[in-house]
């Protein structure tokens, strides 16, 4: 078990974070809201940062909380578009519950736990929700190119999730629910409606709309905002390319051989096609066989450690140089000073705002984000890995956010102006339809001919329940309508060009007792449901208190 758990993490677990990086772009801040947090440049608050067993107050230790946050992430969803909020908000949660975890001594998993609970990962189920191996292969085979992370620190999130989900199945108690709560929602379930659907088609209403200077001016008044350019920087760029530096590398036929020894994986056959006795038959790779591939392996992650170790040598001779100057130097000095005397030369971008990567550079969204942080006082970022590349951003100016006169964007404001009235004329007309409909709601015959004479179109529905809604009725009108009695007329329910009116004609609520195993049943989701709710809450209380202590929540 051991044998396959850390040949396969081993094998395959290496490239995926920089990779997934580079696909979705992930967008993480240490912030909550818009306050000021972790990389905002604040000296003082970077000394002995910390949220619950995580120390922070590196650049280094804060990308062990992103990527190992990220690969929980990933795994535990199967979805490689993760939300950058949600993840950002993913990496605390899971802190805080990994405190827990620490903080009441649940055990390690044993290789047999870590082996199933493998097979549980959304990221290698199929769609029939069972454990896919062609799934792990592929997935495997794209990731097994570099070595970002180890085999010992995958097998450290796998265990650290493990026990994560033993906390959050400890927390989740027996649970709490009334009988009438159980009832009711057994009813809603059960209940059998018949109703008429009212169909308009909105995009048949189109009243004429007046655009005045003075409607115009007072519509721009209250929505100058829309308007609004964005805030936008120029930031200086040193690039320090790996391939730069892979000619500067001699490695020795020692060095090779260990670094083959110790990425062997890498170099095995990946065809997943092959059976496990052709496998076992295979002969072990041989290091002349793939030595070329292993020297330009080799020497490209020799240069990009030489690239990232120029990086750091700039960096630190900047803050060495503001710290000897006292703070007397303008930037623009110290700056030019270190560049010449280690012989380097910057690029400008053109101004950019914080939605996107200046145009001509294919920045990820965390070098995009670091590049808004920098200002006058905090004028150079640390070293940012892009692939092979490794960067240092320096501040050069800022175009703050503008609000421009009304003449200069006045097409755009009538645009505007004409769809808030349009959508405003046609929710009154929504509700004169339903106050039309609701006089002559006493029979179907009446909502019928008093609809169709609107030129709208209806639709009858007859006994179906809300779960199981017939064929051609939406379901979200299904559950909207829940609340209403016999011969009650909805709101109009938009739902883009289409609104629609419900007319309900008939509703048949059951007469349920306390008892049977549907009953049971119920009893038994609604606590579960009940129960995880409070446990969410529980941890989201720890975990914002934890980021106010720390000073990583929104003021």
């Amino acid at each position: 078990m051991i044998s396959w758990l850390q040949n396969n993490l081993q094998k395959h677990f290496r490239f995926v974070f920089i990779i997934l990086l580079a696909v979705i772009i992930v967008s993480f801040v240490f912030t909550i809201g818009a306050a000021p947090g972790i990389g905002d440049g604040r000296g003082e608050r970077m000394k002995n940062l910390k949220f619950f067993d995580y120390e922070l107050d590196t650049e280094a230790k804060r990308e062990v909380f992103r990527t190992e946050g990220y690969w929980s992430a990933y795994m535990q969803s199967g979805n490689i578009r993760l939300d950058p909020n949600q993840l950002s908000n993913y990496f605390f949660n899971r802190a805080t519950t990994l405190y827990l975890a620490n903080l009441h001594s649940i055990p390690n998993p044993t290789p047999e736990q870590v082996q199933e609970y493998i097979k549980e990962l959304p990221l290698f189920m199929n769609a029939q929700g069972e454990f896919d191996p062609q799934a792990y292969a592929r997935f495997t085979d794209e990731i097994a190119l570099s070595g970002s992370i180890t085999q010992t620190d995958a097998l450290r999130i796998i265990s650290d999730d493990y026990r994560i989900t033993q906390v959050n199945e400890t927390l989740t108690g027996p649970g709490f629910v009334l009988p009438e709560e159980v009832l009711s929602d057994l009813r809603q379930d059960q209940t059998k409606w018949t109703v008429a659907v009212a169909e308009w088609d909105q995009s048949t209403y189109n009243p004429q709309i007046d655009t005045t200077t003075e409607m115009l001016a007072e519509f721009y008044a209250s929505n100058s905002f829309r308007y609004a350019t964005p805030e936008r920087r120029i930031v200086s760029y040193i690039e320090f390319k790996a391939l730069d530096f892979k000619d500067q590398v001699s490695p020795s036929e020692e060095d090779l051989k260990l670094y083959f020894e110790e990425n062997k994986a890498k170099y095995e056959p990946t065809d997943s096609s092959e059976s496990e006795e052709s496998k076992a038959e295979a002969t072990e790779v041989d290091f002349e066989t793939v030595r070329e591939k292993v020297v330009f392996d080799y020497s490209l992650e020799m240069a990009r450690q030489m690239a990232q170790n120029k990086a750091e040598a700039l960096v630190l001779a900047i803050v060495e140089s503001e710290s000897n100057t006292g703070g007397k130097t303008p930037r623009e000095e110290i700056v030019a000073n270190v560049l010449a005397a280690q012989g380097l030369t910057s690029k400008d971008t053109i101004p950019f705002s914080n939605d996107g990567a200046p145009i001509g550079l294919s920045w990820s969204r965390n070098t995009v984000n670091t590049a808004f942080q920098l200002n006058e006082s905090l004028f150079y970022s640390e070293p940012i890995q892009e692939g092979d590349t490794t960067i240092v951003l320096l501040y050069k100016d800022l175009f703050p956010q503008t609000i421009p006169e009304m003449e200069t964007v006045r097409a755009r404001v009538d645009l505007d102006y004409k769809e808030e009235e349009l959508r405003r004329l046609r929710s009154e007309q929504g509700k004169a339809l339903q106050a039309k409909l609701s006089e002559s709601a006493d029979s179907i015959q009446g909502f019928q001919e008093t609809a169709e004479g609107e030129g709208l179109t209806v639709n009858v529905y007859q006994e179906f329940t809300r779960r199981e809604p017939p064929s051609g009725l939406d379901r979200s009108l299904a559950y909207s309508t829940s609340s209403l009695s016999e011969g009650d007329v909805s709101e109009m329910i938009t739902q883009g060009d289409k609104g629609s009116l419900v007319y309900i004609i008939n509703k048949d609520v059951p007469e349920l007792q306390a008892e049977g195993e549907e009953y049971e049943a119920r009893i038994e989701s609604l606590k579960t449901a009940y129960s995880r709710y409070a446990v969410s809450q529980y941890i989201g209380k720890l975990m914002n208190e934890e980021l106010e202590r720390s000073g990583l929540a929104a003021n």
